[in-house]
């Protein structure tokens, strides 16, 4: 269950950069009440590649950064930083410093720090980084926020309508239950029919699956068994958001699988059926980016065709959906 550097990296950023006023009203209500958030957001992914290869800090997990406006009227930069590894990093608030200094010293803006410390010790708390000498002091204080901190509320937490509740919920189960993977198919399952529930948009909905699909993932007879009861839980809602789109193919030779096994042998049947249901799910990642984008690569092609792994066609087909352009899917495409 627990998610490499590079990994971890991506899901996370994304959902950050896609709800970046959620991000604030959740973890960090007084700075959200001073960004006017009437202002689009402007990421500035080109100044961050130059201020970590100029920083050399070692290992990174997730940063974003960010110019908005404050409702004064003033341009301001803000850098958020993810701690995910499991123990505390002794070098962590240094980072935080470097990172900021930087910022400053290349382009000279000021800019507001904030951690999110996703570790599982509720007593490391950084939050500032200071040396002095010759009696002159350099001091950095940054604003943080624990993810354990919300482990009395998890049970409630996901009421609130903010993508943020149900990213910390999904968060703190896979930590409860890392070990347990009949309790993460379980609460996979509620978290994401609670997505329905609470009232979040079609866009919303696709956007958190993707990333507690990523987080909680589960072996493939659980996953078997996740879109099956999920396939029946969107028909009896009358909401097909992700099965539409994501599973058709899978679900469909699945189920002539089973209906061929029952008729020619159970195990060569579902053999059958689980190949054909790849197949079909491979084209509607190739139908959907077509229509989308024209015609594809023939590179595109040949690497969606040699995909043998349900969860990855998955993703794929909601990266179809999500991505801007081919450019950025094939990008996901070839981190896969």
């Amino acid at each position: 269950m627990e998610q490499g550097t590079n990994d971890y990296d991506s899901p996370w950023k994304e959902i950050i950069e896609g709800y970046l006023d959620q991000f604030f009203a959740f973890y960090f209500p007084e700075a959200f009440s001073q960004i006017d958030w009437s202002r689009q957001p402007e990421f500035l992914d080109k100044e961050l590649r130059q201020i970590t290869r100029e920083a050399e800090v070692g290992r990174r997990y997730v940063d974003t950064l960010a110019k908005v406006w404050t409702t004064e009227g003033e341009e301001a930069w803000v850098l958020i930083h993810i701690e995910v590894q499991q123990q505390p990093d002794t070098d962590f608030a240094e980072r935080m410093y470097i990172y900021n200094n930087r910022i400053f010293d290349l382009y000279r803006r000021r800019v507001a720090s904030f951690a999110v410390l996703a570790d599982n010790d509720p007593r490391w708390r950084p939050a500032t980084f200071s040396y002095g000498m010759m009696g002159t002091e350099v001091l950095l204080r940054f604003a943080t926020t624990k993810l354990v901190d919300f482990r009395g509320s998890v049970d409630t937490i996901t009421e609130r309508r903010n993508v943020f509740a149900t990213v910390t919920a999904a968060h703190l189960r896979t930590v409860q239950w890392r070990r347990n993977t009949t309790m993460i198919y379980q609460w996979k399952l509620e978290l994401i029919k609670g997505l329905y529930r609470t009232g979040y948009n079609r866009q919303q909905i696709l956007d958190l699956f993707r990333f507690i699909d990523w987080l909680m993932r589960l072996p493939e007879a659980l996953t078997t068994r996740f879109w099956m009861e999920f396939t029946t839980f969107e028909k009896e809602n009358t909401m097909p958001y992700i099965t539409s789109i994501e599973q058709l193919g899978f679900n469909r030779g699945l189920q002539q699988g089973i209906e061929q096994g029952i008729e020619k042998g159970m195990e060569k049947g579902i053999e059958k059926g689980i190949e054909k249901g790849l197949q079909q799910l491979r084209t509607v990642v190739l139908t959907l980016l077509t229509n989308r984008f024209g015609e594809l690569p023939e590179s595109v092609v040949n690497s969606i065709n040699s995909i043998n792994v349900p969860e990855t066609l998955s993703q794929l087909s909601l990266r179809a959906v999500t991505s801007a352009s081919v450019q950025e899917f094939i990008q996901f495409l070839e981190n896969e």
